[in-house]
């Protein structure tokens, strides 16, 4: 499943993997933040690690 968003020169796309459980997610934005439900949210204000 896939899904995009765009707004003005801002673009993301974020897609998960059949099980559900891999999660691609691209995006133009210099600052974003990714809400998975369950978990905690990943805030690129400072740094993103996996």
């Amino acid at each position: 499943m896939s899904k995009s968003y765009v707004n003005g020169p801002t673009s993301s796309t974020a897609t998960v993997d059949a099980t559900g459980k891999h999660l691609s997610f691209t995006t133009n934005s210099p600052d974003f933040t990714v809400y998975v439900k369950g978990t905690a949210a990943y805030d690129t204000s400072g740094s993103l690690s996996a």
